[in-house]
């Protein structure tokens, strides 16, 4: 699908952002990576790609840097756990969205890349963790804006991206090299939530289209892959086989998840919004905590377990009402541009 739009990419030295910037490049798509310094713009000077530099929650900057464009994606976004702490990071992610939307051109599409996190409980998550809600809450500053001013936009809740220099392709591919068989606790057949970054800049194509009518759409591979085939795709030669001992962790997951929450639901609404709204210095030693935790996680994952079992298994697929888009004919060519280019 070919387009004649100009299309910016907020936060495009991201590893989403540069994957999609070459793919979209490639593509012959009008394509401006807009970046916060010249050290983000490195890999396209590199490339020979036109890019702009400046800070989007800068007003003059952002006046100028999306001067001409007929869609801008914001996919820069704090997260608090490895930049700013909770109250600091809301505002930041507010005062880009509501910058991107003052000053871009009274035509242009706005598209927000949001996650399939925020569809909690219908995917076998929380409705109340953290990110979900904050995905959720800018989901909505999106559309109050929007609304407000006559302006077009949409939200992609992601799926969980793979592409060559994406983290979870690489460690997916690190864990299963060299593997003749595989048991995983799941069956082979459930279908996954990855999207490619191919098909993804085929969806930001499509849904920002004229004749596009929805406001939230899920990114993921369309038709949806199963975990058999993500795995063997990065493994052809891998066999694979469900555990007999282990019970589907989605199945898990939800019933840890409902007996917590029915504790915790006449505290939810203080819960669910506590970091945004207590001191961030102590917030500091929260995020102390949780990255303990996480290290523990991690190292707990990979000590003699015999089935494999990763963090992407236990999501239920997203809602059926994706972008029926397949490139999956493209991938490996495209792949390969990726990264010829990045020298990969």
């Amino acid at each position: 699908m070919k387009t004649d739009q100009k299309i910016g990419i907020v936060g495009a030295n991201s590893q989403v952002g540069t994957e999609l910037t070459l793919i979209l490049d490639e593509q012959g798509v009008d394509v401006i990576p807009i970046v916060r310094n010249k050290l983000g713009a490195t890999v396209f000077d590199r490339c020979d790609i036109d890019y702009r530099i400046g800070e989007i929650t800068n007003a003059e900057d952002a006046r100028s840097l999306m001067i001409d464009l007929d869609v801008v994606v914001i996919l820069s976004h704090v997260t608090w756990f490895y930049g700013e702490l909770p109250q600091k990071a809301r505002k930041t992610n507010e005062k880009i969205i509501k910058n991107t939307v003052d000053y871009s051109p009274d035509q242009s599409n706005i598209l927000f890349f949001s996650s399939l996190v925020a569809y909690g409980s219908k995917i076998g998550l929380s409705d109340h963790s953290w990110y979900g809600k904050e995905k959720k809450h800018l989901e909505k500053v999106l559309s109050k804006i929007c609304n407000n001013k006559n302006k077009e936009y949409n939200i992609l809740r992601l799926g969980h991206v793979y592409g060559p220099t994406q983290d979870h392709t690489i460690e997916l591919s690190q864990d299963i090299e060299g593997k003749s068989k595989l048991v995983i606790p799941i069956q082979p057949e459930k279908l996954s939530n990855v999207v490619h970054t191919n098909t993804l800049s085929e969806i930001i194509k499509k849904v920002t289209s004229p004749t596009y009518n929805k406001r939230v759409t899920p990114a993921v591979n369309s038709p949806q892959w199963s975990w058999e085939k993500v795995l063997n795709y990065y493994n052809p030669k891998l066999e694979l086989e469900k555990s007999p001992n282990d019970r589907d962790r989605s199945s898990l997951t939800k019933q840890g998840l409902k007996k917590v929450m029915n504790k915790l639901e006449p505290y939810q609404d203080s819960l669910v919004s506590i970091l945004h709204r207590v001191p961030d210095k102590y917030n500091s030693r929260i995020l102390n905590i949780q990255l303990s935790n996480m290290a523990s996680s991690s190292i707990d994952t990979y000590r003699g377990r015999i089935t494999y079992d990763h963090r992407h298994f236990g999501y239920d697929p997203v809602p059926n009402n994706q972008v029926n888009v397949d490139c999956e004919w493209d991938l490996s060519k495209t792949e390969d541009m990726i990264k010829e280019k990045l020298e990969i």
